[in-house]
């Protein structure tokens, strides 16, 4: 009785392309308490760009962003953002005023762009709007951002003799 009924052999499959945007990098960054503040703390970061369900996943810090099209340029979903606490001891009389905020949960909508520099995609100009509203009820408000970067991947370049 011969034993190739049983066990099958493993198939010989390529491996999946990386795509060389995926990426993951985890660290800490130190923030100030708040803006204009002299004091600062240090928090956990996570940034990246990761495929989930055939789409992108973007992380950056405290903010989680969807993109539901299928473009090579253009960008628009939902995202979900979290603010850090904010206490009533602050070192300016202005923001002392202020009443204390706690966690913030807040959930809205982007829509960007993201141009390569050049065929050999050797970086890229990216920029987005983020429109988004507090649902824990830390500040009872809207927030809209705008942020806007350059990128250059050095590893994708090639030297110049």
């Amino acid at each position: 009785m011969t034993q190739s009924g049983w066990a099958q052999q493993p198939s010989a499959q390529a491996a999946p392309a990386s795509n060389a945007s995926d990426f993951i990098a985890v660290g800490a960054a130190q923030i100030l308490e708040y803006e204009g503040a002299d004091a600062s703390r240090i928090v956990p970061f996570v940034a990246g760009r990761l495929p989930l369900f055939g789409r992108q996943l973007e992380i950056d810090g405290l903010q989680l962003r969807y993109d539901l099209l299928d473009s090579p340029v253009w960008r628009a979903g939902p995202g979900i953002s979290a603010t850090i606490p904010r206490g009533d001891t602050a070192d300016s009389n202005a923001v002392a005023l202020l009443p204390s905020i706690g966690v913030g949960l807040e959930l809205g909508a982007y829509a960007g762009f993201r141009i390569p520099f050049s065929a050999a995609k050797e970086g890229a100009l990216s920029g987005y709007l983020f429109a988004r509203r507090d649902m824990a009820s830390a500040h009872d408000g809207w927030l809209v951002t705008a942020d806007m970067a350059r990128a250059i991947d050095r590893l994708a370049r090639k030297p110049r003799c």
